[in-house]
């Protein structure tokens, strides 16, 4: 009986995704530093955010509108998380920066992948170089 139990227990509800923290922590720290965010979030394609309602968020950021009590509805339970994420958080530039590479680094890197499927040398070269570039500033040597 204690298999049944167990059959009829609710599914235990498993981590977000790496990719998914990191958008909706750059989110945040763009919503903390508002005078940095366009600027840094600019550097990014609005296909670095995996989940639809981050790249819904981005681009309102990148618009100026971080004004998150104005968001579209469907916007609001995502806008309600980053207030909470971002609230009495202490943000320096560096580290939004920091965030902002963390997502640019798994793009270049398929990017890379991309071209050498389509037999693009230079351009596995050029997006390798910028991947090294990334991790070498993630590691605090640029």
């Amino acid at each position: 009986h204690g298999e049944a139990a167990s059959a009829d227990a609710p599914p235990v509800a498993s981590a977000a995704p790496a990719q998914e923290v990191r958008e909706r922590r750059l989110l945040a720290l763009a919503i903390a530093l508002p005078r940095f965010a366009k600027t840094y979030l600019d550097e990014l394609a609005p296909d670095a955010f995996h989940v639809e309602a981050h790249r819904d968020a981005y681009a309102l950021i990148v618009a100026g509108d971080t004004r998150l009590e104005g968001w579209p509805e469907r916007l609001q339970p995502l806008a309600a998380r980053l207030l909470s994420d971002s609230a009495g958080l202490e943000v320096t530039e560096a580290e939004l920066r920091e965030a902002v590479y963390r997502l640019q680094l798994p793009m270049v890197e398929r990017l890379a992948a991309e071209r050498r499927e389509a037999g693009d040398e230079l351009g596995r070269i050029e997006a390798l170089g910028m991947a090294r570039r990334l991790r070498a500033a993630l590691r605090g040597e640029v």
